[in-house]
């Protein structure tokens, strides 16, 4: 009962061995037939040993236990679990089990617990946890793709969620009170199927399990140590029942290719190396790597793989955006999907007419310098007549240089335009698997050493931003930008960039370094994490760019310039997100999302990748809405603008939208 492990599987007596004879390429259909049956056991053992651990009856058990029975060691796992992930809620030293005095919420947050480990991993202290299991003791499952346990946790927290209703304010403490609300976000996670990272609910029995497979390499790189701790075996047989399970959920043309863009982001040649070793000498990480490949032939040859939509029910996309707004701490203020794509519109249009203003800004710093050629009123007029009538500013860049040709009669000042254009260094455009050139390394290590020194200059706090981030950022061909769990970052040089996207880059997964490396990451989450990121690019970018560039007006004008790209990307495939979702059911939601890309001028392959990975991309505009707001709140009165970095140089970092975290930000701001 006490997180005890169920018998070792012994149908195949070593994986080790049988993964030995399987050269690193060999296709799943040239395997043996012996081979295929052998391994298709070894999944149905694994789930079946996970599902007798997670299922509804055992969930029931172990919440006797826990509610009515709980031995020290659960006591304690209990109150460690409330403190670190409601730190921000809870004062220091609170010992759950004896001060949460109200019965109803003290077993709801434990079914909490109890549940967010039925989905297991969710302890893992990167996603709002503690390590441990359901029990206070050291966790050691790995989620496979089990149906019965995902669902007798979603079944169990809706429950949870029912009594939850009927407790009244007045019947709670204070710190009670504060607790309920996120409590129940949390709970709606679960009972959503969601892990709590907003890929749209139930996201194991879908095709996108990339980042996932990533957390499983690490899990195991925690305790590696000469020939994996003695845990290759567990490792194989877990990586078998996680990467072969059948798929389904929502198969379709647009999520088979998200999970395609998934694993090449996450579960790339790099990380593998990295994380396991090198496939071509270590068995592990062979054995891995040829999961991983079967697991996308398997995505490839699956019956529904050219479906055009995901032939969701209305229910169906209730739920994910239930998953989204509970996964975004969203609260009181959470919105429905007509209502979020209203505010997206609203931002769009507000963003439509600050980029078209910046375009304008730059045909007037590059046509005003010495030696350009010279524009007319009358011309000028006729290029911002041009701007002003595009539909959105994801044209600006692609028509500027031909509206300028039809205004002039001549190529000369689109030529100038572009010179200036290309006097900002431009980065990537790599293909993949390409070495990294040395002066591309010198210049994102330049630009790196830059943005140290200036958030080290800029904000004086009791944390040094400069200090926590790494020496150096780690560049690829082979995987995407990221931030892993250690705070360490990695830039993808596939996709081409001027040097101002990239800053601007750098500083969103700053952010997110900061965080990571932060003694209150539990506390960071929801729009607290990929909208303070964009918050950061919004509101700390220009600054910097400003003071780089201050003594050349053009080069100033082409850095904003550049950047719309940014806000390309980001209205484009949030919009897409939408767009998926809210086709009709057997309509085409893959040519709809296609559609949205074409309209602003995105590459629509990351597009499809975005747009079909669940709700996830819409944290980024959501998540930049509903912080901006916070930060605005928060900030009223002082005579500077709030931004993310100030907040995590002063250890702000788990504000939220009350008068005590108001009071907190106004006691930094005189203090330093």
């Amino acid at each position: 009962m006490h997180g005890a492990r169920p018998p070792q599987v012994s149908t195949v007596p070593s994986m080790v061995k049988l993964f030995e004879g399987i050269a690193l390429g060999t296709k799943w259909k040239d395997l043996p037939h012996e081979t295929q049956v052998q391994l298709g056991q070894v999944v149905k053992e694994m789930t079946h040993s996970f599902d007798a651990k997670w299922n509804a009856q055992a969930l029931r058990a172990k919440q006797t236990v826990l509610h009515d029975a709980p031995d020290r060691t659960m006591v304690e796992g209990f109150n460690r679990f409330v403190a670190t992930v409601f730190e921000a809620f809870v004062p220091v030293g609170f010992k759950a089990q004896h001060d949460l005095k109200n019965e109803t919420v003290r077993n709801a947050m434990k079914d909490l617990v109890l549940t967010r480990a039925a989905l297991a991993g969710t302890l893992n202290q990167y996603y709002g946890g503690t390590n441990t299991d359901w029990d206070g003791r050291l966790a050691h499952d790995f989620p496979v793709p089990s149906a019965a346990s995902t669902a007798a946790a979603q079944a169990l927290a809706e429950k949870t969620l029912a009594r939850l209703e009927k407790v009244k304010p007045d019947q709670l403490t204070e710190v009670e009170q504060a607790l309920l609300p996120r409590l129940k976000m949390k709970l709606t996670s679960v009972a959503t199927g969601s892990f709590g990272s907003s890929f749209g609910g139930r996201e194991m029995l879908r095709p996108t399990r990339g980042s996932w497979g990533s957390d499983l390499q690490m899990q195991l790189k925690a305790n590696k140590k000469p020939e994996y701790h003695g845990r290759s075996e567990e490792f194989l047989r877990v990586a078998t029942a996680f990467w072969l399970t059948p798929l389904t959920e929502g198969v379709n043309k647009g999520t088979i290719e998200a999970a395609h863009a998934s694993n090449d982001m996450n579960n790339g040649p790099d990380t593998v190396k990295e994380l396991l070793g090198d496939p071509a000498t270590d068995e592990v990480a062979k054995a891995f790597s040829l999961l991983l490949q079967w697991h996308t032939e398997a995505l490839d040859a699956h019956p529904d793989a050219h479906k055009l939509g995901y032939h969701f029910d209305q229910k169906q996309i209730d739920t994910m955006w239930r998953s989204f707004q509970a996964d975004s701490m969203a609260g009181e203020n959470a919105q429905t999907l007509p209502e979020f794509k209203a505010s997206m519109d609203a931002q769009v249009a507000a963003a439509t007419l600050t980029h078209k203003q910046e375009t304008k800004d730059l045909v007037d710093a590059v046509f005003s310098q010495k030696g350009a050629p010279r524009l007319t009123a009358a011309q000028k007029q006729q290029v911002f007549a041009q701007i002003d009538a595009q539909p959105t500013f994801g044209t600006l860049a692609s028509t500027l240089g031909a509206a300028l040709d039809a205004a002039t009669g001549t190529t000369k000042a689109s030529e100038a335009l572009q010179q200036a254009l290309d006097a900002m260094p431009t980065v990537g455009g790599l293909d993949k698997g390409a070495p990294i050139p040395a002066d591309v390394q010198q210049l994102v290590d330049d630009a790196w050493k830059e943005i140290k020194a200036y958030l080290g200059k800029t904000y004086h706090g009791s944390v040094d931003l400069a200090a926590t981030l790494p020496e150096k950022v780690r560049l690829s061909t082979t995987e995407g930008s990221s931030t892993d769990l250690k705070g360490d970052i990695v830039i993808d040089l596939r996709p081409e960039q001027k040097l101002s996207e990239l800053i601007s880059m750098l500083k969103h997964e700053g952010k997110h370094s900061v965080d990571m490396q932060s003694d209150k990451r539990n506390a960071v989450e929801g729009t607290a994490w990929e909208g303070a990121a964009r918050v950061a690019e919004q509101r700390v970018v220009p600054k910097f760019l400003a003071q780089k560039y201050a003594h050349d007006p053009v080069m100033a004008a082409v850095a904003k310039f550049s950047l719309i790209n940014t806000d390309v990307r980001l209205a484009a495939r949030t919009e897409a997100t939408l767009v998926t979702l809210m086709t009709p059911n057997g309509h085409d939601a893959y040519h709809a999302a296609v559609k949205v890309g074409q309209k602003w001028g995105a590459d629509v392959p990351s597009l499809i990748a975005r747009a079909f990975n669940g709700t996830q991309y819409t944290q980024y505009m959501g998540g930049q809405i509903a912080y901006n707001a916070l930060l605005d709140y928060l900030g009223a009165g002082l005579d500077f603008q709030l931004d993310p970095f100030w907040l995590q140089a002063h250890g702000l970092e788990d504000v939220a939208m009350n008068e005590h975290s108001r009071q907190r930000v106004l006691d930094a701001a005189k203090q330093h």
